[in-house]
């Protein structure tokens, strides 16, 4: 992207078209449409996506993603099954290539996964496993890199340059023709989902490089020095995977090209603008992008704060930084990513991961695919603008958004570094937003959430049909029927049993009930640890204290 250059009589934007001859070296004709929208109106002059919404949108918006990248399929089950005692059951995670390779050899277009992990046998009980813990599992496939030591090698299928030389790739490949890909990908893909069972993929690098940067200029090949043979190629090849795999999602930038014939992309692009630091801008996205897919996260937790940060991880500040992650997934209306980098050995990597994972999974149905009614910005004065207003003010840059989707769904989220910002709720209650936080409601899904002050400190709360999750970050908290100093998730269990989830941080936990019963406890594994003596703190409250290896209670009526 360049910067527009106007003059008294022209505007250059984006570079313009070249024509770049073949490996014969002809130039093909002058075929080119060019469309101008001029409008006052900012939201006007979008450029309109012309694709099929994605054929996943159920199964995208029900799950957080997260990678993996094993040293053994074992020992990332074992971690899974952690992941999951903290409720954790509606993840979407792939292998990343290592699935495929060990040292420098081929990582893609094959069947047979690494052999130092075990083989096919071993990759196959271990999606098997992770798709019995009611995760969506997957492998990683790329139809861009092409290896010399692969079993399918051949100079022909490499792409050519204008001068006849093969293009490069990531280190140790060449890239491989469009045209082939396809090929590959309607023979693989079918394979490895038959082989392994796999529910989704991620399909990296082709929606990462321009389709115009990938160009052929093989004159034996059709379509050859054109964009539109990459483009059409690999936007078939994404469809493809959605159909067969699940959901698809692949590495971002370009994702707007592709919206739709993937299920989705990493929230992020690779650009110069860090979009954590950005004013908030997600006009384009929510209008555009947004009705045929949803992106997830801002990519990897780590991609724009170690630009904000290079010391992200260990600084003082990591708690604001994982708030404004989450903030801006938000304002931009994509789904979760879970926040991992901590691990579970530590106390703040748990309370990042289920944060990220329960501040994320519902909320992200209320607006996941649903088209934007209004988007509107808060000026100086409190008063609300349409974007094209916000800019030419300079309210954009404050960042304190409001949008309401056509569902009934609306968000606030406070991305201002000047303080606090006053919302009122659906029930006209007025809700005072931190900097990084954020409310949305949904009343006819009965659907409510903030991340907020309270009482001038800042607690996180969920209520919806599926849980409600409270975290008190470090002070006593009681809210809805709940009442902790960490955080606390609970969910219905069939019947009047009532499932609490300690996550972090509890050295008591208070819940509301209809009547007297009886509190049992389970280890992470699942391990029956006896019944829990419970007190009542005031009417319809009990109170119990967390056992040194529990994790999950259940509260049922006495028989």
């Amino acid at each position: 992207m360049k910067e527009p250059k106007v003059s008294a009589g022209s505007a250059e934007i984006n570079g313009g078209m070249r024509y770049i001859p073949k490996t014969d070296g002809e130039r093909n004709d002058l075929v080119e449409r060019i469309f101008v929208t001029a409008s006052p109106a900012y939201e006007e002059v979008l450029p309109t996506i012309a694709n099929p919404p994605s054929l996943r949108q159920q199964e995208g918006k029900d799950v957080i993603w997260t990678v993996t990248m094993p040293s053994s399929f074992e020992s990332d089950h074992k971690v899974s099954r952690r992941i999951l005692s903290f409720g954790l059951d509606k993840i979407m995670q792939h292998s990343h290539e290592v699935t495929w390779r060990d040292e420098g050899d081929s990582n893609t277009l094959k069947l047979h996964a690494s052999p130092q992990k075990g083989g096919a046998a071993a990759l196959h009980r271990s999606i098997t496993a992770q798709n019995d813990l009611g995760w969506l599992q997957g492998v990683y496939s790329n139809y861009t890199d092409f290896c010399t030591v692969n079993s399918n090698w051949n100079p022909d299928h490499v792409q050519r340059m204008p001068d006849g030389e093969w293009r490069r790739a990531w280190p140790r490949n060449y890239a491989l023709k469009p045209s082939k890909a396809v090929e590959f990908d309607e023979y693989y893909a079918k394979r490895i989902k038959s082989k392994y069972g796999v529910k989704m993929s991620y399909t990296d690098v082709q929606t990462a490089v321009a389709p115009w940067q990938f160009c052929d200029f093989d004159a034996r090949v059709p379509g050859a020095a054109t964009m539109t043979a990459t483009f059409y190629a690999y936007g078939q090849l994404l469809l493809n995977d959605q159909r067969v795999y699940g959901p698809t999602q692949s590495e971002a930038t370009y994702q707007w090209m592709y919206a739709g014939l993937e299920s989705g992309s990493y929230g992020w692009t690779y650009t110069d603008t860090n979009l954590l630091t950005a004013p908030l801008d997600p006009v384009f996205h929510l209008t555009k992008i947004h009705p045929l897919q949803c992106d997830y996260g801002m990519g990897l937790t780590s991609h724009y704060l170690s630009q904000l940060d290079e010391t992200w991880a260990t600084s003082p500040r990591k708690r604001d930084y994982i708030d404004l992650f989450l903030a801006t997934t938000i304002g931009y209306g994509n789904m979760g990513w879970l926040v991992r980098e901590w691990g579970l050995n530590d106390a703040f990597g748990i309370e990042a991961m289920t944060r990220s994972y329960y501040m994320m999974q519902q909320l992200q149905q209320q607006y996941a695919f649903v088209p934007p009614k209004t988007i509107e910005y808060a000026g100086p004065d409190g008063n609300l603008m349409p974007p094209s207003q916000a800019h030419a003010s300079g309210a954009v840059m404050d960042s304190r958004l409001h949008v309401e989707y056509e569902n009934g769904t609306h968000v606030y989220v406070n991305r201002s570094s000047r303080g606090p910002w006053t919302v009122k709720d659906g029930a006209g209650n007025e809700v005072q937003l931190p900097v990084s936080g954020w409310l949305s409601y949904n009343k006819s899904a009965s659907f409510y959430e903030y991340s907020g002050l309270v009482q001038g400190r800042r607690v996180d709360y969920v209520k919806s049909p599926s849980y409600e999750f409270l975290d008190g970050r470090g002070q006593w908290t009681e809210h809805g029927s709940l009442g902790a100093t960490g955080s606390v998730v609970r969910r219905t269990r069939g019947g009047d049993a009532v499932e609490l989830i300690d996550l972090y941080g509890n050295d008591r936990i208070a819940f509301k009930a209809d009547g007297p019963g009886l509190l049992l406890a389970r280890d992470p594994e699942g391990k029956h640890l006896g019944e829990v003596p419970l007190k009542s703190s005031k009417n319809g409250w009990y109170e119990f204290s967390p056992l040194p290896n529990g994790r999950t209670y259940v509260f049922a009526g006495r028989q």
